[in-house]
């Protein structure tokens, strides 16, 4: 575990949580196994390559296969063998190595992967036959040569899985446009076999952990997820039962199995994992169980008011594979972004309800806001953020024009003029008075033709007073609102599809601060006078709209949210349905 996982996981879990492995048990001396730099390692490699290659050119789906086993990174694999003269790279000769190379392909099942993808299993049969055949020259040449090229199949899929994820985001939903890095696996295999002179359990493991998600995000995800494996394995957490709101102060039997969910779940005080000290009144909801449930609710995205009512009880009785089920989701939706960060960018997390502002690496600002309903979802993509405008007027979507505006007007005829909303001629943009216009007449499809309407800049403007501009085709950005009730709001999927932000005046002073004359008092001058004023970003941002419904807050605190569009299930069945075939070329 130790030598597997990153070090911060081995501080948190300690030593017991890696399986043990059985392969290497009676196993002869090292030097009893043949030395993988001999003439017949590299002639059974190349003869059984060219089998694979022509058999997989014949048919079988266009897939590889080494003795009816698919080796699924295909012409990659035959690319780096070739490139290589059919050198093989893997040490295997001691019983250390084939048990540290065991470990460090088990070690990715705290991924979300399943490492029978990886050919664990039939590497722990065929390193047995490898001890049992050591005396036998040839027939351990063979063994030894499906040993190679199944440990480096492994090695190049789970060097693209980690860099790039299993899974194509933009198979799973057409907004995708987020930027992606792409590493070649043959490349990079091949450097680290030159550097090394050799691949064993060292260098897979420094392999895996350095493409593993940079920063300590990902760890404290892969720490979560052993943590619940761990609860899983003694039975999960127990349900909550069903009844009356529960209060502080409250004396109630249910409070015993509220306390232990809690224990269990972490937000107790104690090892989560071990009885903590029985209290003096375990029916008792004391000051120790409302702390408790104020962390639950804070990290469950709830109104932290240590009630449990409805929704916080339907969020403790989620079960404990639910909730691992959840956080390998969305391990899997943070490998697909880039490893680097920009200096200066601003993430929008949708399930959350947050805008995250961050500056030379730092979190600068963290703000509430609100995003697109269910029927009118937020799309997922990255951005560039060039400018912002004071002051805004809001060309109204004609799609929005004709679902929300078009029925207010016919039934309410001062509702135009009460919103600042003018009717523009869409032929040569000169205004229209609303008089002349037959409304209850009037076709969705004959307004959106002949007309258009714009909202004058002003406190009803449903731009607020700036908006922050990332051209994208979806015709989304970020702005002010003037409906800032809503923030108080836990759950805040009420938009049409656009990002409304809290204290958008200070953002834009944030954004302005360095290398603009535009300071607040000029900005709010602007506003006063109702002018719409395009102003440029000293540098860009880059603004990425991200859905992740695990994620972790202030350091090392596990956050989940509901998965608002229901986006999660398609994920999960994905990475439930095998490892499919590689994806081996640039995703750009």
């Amino acid at each position: 575990m130790a030598a597997v996982l990153p070090a911060v996981l081995v501080a948190m879990l300690g030593s017991e949580g890696l399986e043990a492995t059985t392969f290497q048990a009676g196993e002869p001396a090292a030097d009893t196994i043949l030395d993988p730099s001999s003439a017949a390692l590299r002639d059974e490699l190349q003869r059984r390559i060219a089998y694979a290659a022509a058999e997989g050119a014949a048919g079988r789906e266009g897939r590889l296969h080494l003795g009816g086993r698919p080796l699924r990174s295909g012409e990659a694999l035959l690319r780096f063998y070739r490139q290589r003269d059919f050198a093989p790279i893997w040490r295997t000769a001691e019983s250390r190595d084939r048990l540290g190379l065991h470990r460090a392909l088990r070690s990715v099942e705290h991924d979300g992967f399943n490492p029978t993808h990886y050919h664990v299993d039939t590497l722990g049969e065929l390193f047995r036959e490898l001890v049992a055949a050591s005396g036998e020259a040839d027939g351990a040449a063979g063994i030894q040569a499906d040993v190679e090229l199944l440990l480096t199949d492994a090695a190049l899929q789970l060097i693209h899985h980690l860099a790039h994820g299993r899974l194509d985001p933009a198979s799973l939903n057409r907004h995708w446009s987020a930027p992606r890095w792409w590493i070649d696996p043959v490349a990079h295999l091949s450097q680290a076999a030159e550097a090394s002179g050799g691949m064993g359990p060292t260098e897979l493991e420094r392999i895996l952990d350095d493409l593993r998600p940079a920063g300590m995000e990902y760890q404290v995800l892969l720490g979560e997820g052993i943590r619940l494996e761990r609860v899983m394995a003694q039975g999960g957490w127990a349900r909550v039962p069903e009844g009356p709101t529960l209060d502080p102060g409250d004396v109630d039997p249910r409070v015993t199995a509220l306390r232990e969910r809690l224990r269990m779940g972490g937000d107790l005080p104690g090892i989560p994992e071990s009885p903590s000290a029985e209290p003096d009144d375990p029916e008792l909801y004391d000051a120790e169980v409302e702390a408790a449930v104020r962390r639950f609710q804070e990290r469950h995205g709830l109104e932290v008011d240590a009630r449990v009512g409805p929704a916080t009880l339907a969020a403790l009785n989620v079960g404990a594979a639910e909730r691992l089920r959840q956080l390998q989701v969305n391990l899997e939706r943070r490998r697909w972004l880039p490893q680097e960060r920009g200096d200066r960018e601003i993430r929008v997390n949708i399930p959350a309800f947050t805008v995250h502002i961050y500056d030379d690496g730092t979190e600068s600002m963290a703000i509430r806001a609100v995003v697109g309903r269910t029927d009118r979802p937020t799309p997922l993509f990255s951005g560039r953020m060039t400018y912002l405008v004071v002051a805004p007027y809001w060309h109204v979507p004609p799609s929005l024009a004709v679902r929300d505006q078009l029925p207010k007007i016919r039934t309410d005829p001062g509702h135009l003029a009460r919103e600042g909303i003018v009717v523009l001629d869409q032929a040569g943009g000169a205004r229209v008075d609303p008089a002349t216009v037959d409304w209850g007449a009037i076709s969705a499809a004959e307004f959106n033709r002949r007309f258009r309407l714009r909202q004058e800049p002003g406190p009803r403007n449903a731009m607020g007073h700036v908006k922050f501009m990332f051209p994208n085709r979806h015709n989304v950005y970020l702005h002010d609102t003037p409906d800032r009730h809503l923030f108080a709001q836990p759950r805040r999927a009420l938009s049409s599809g656009c990002i409304r932000i809290e204290g958008a005046l200070e953002v834009a002073t944030h954004l302005l601060r360095e290398g603009s004359d535009w300071s607040r008092e000029r900005i709010d001058q602007v506003i006063s006078a109702g002018r719409e004023r395009q102003v440029v970003l000293p540098r860009p941002y880059l603004i990425h709209l991200e859905y992740r419904t695990v994620f972790v807050e202030g350091g090392d605190t596990v956050h989940f949210r509901d998965d608002i569009y229901d986006l999660d299930p398609a994920v999960w069945t994905a990475l439930s349905a095998g490892p499919g075939g590689p994806h081996w070329r640039d995703p750009e």
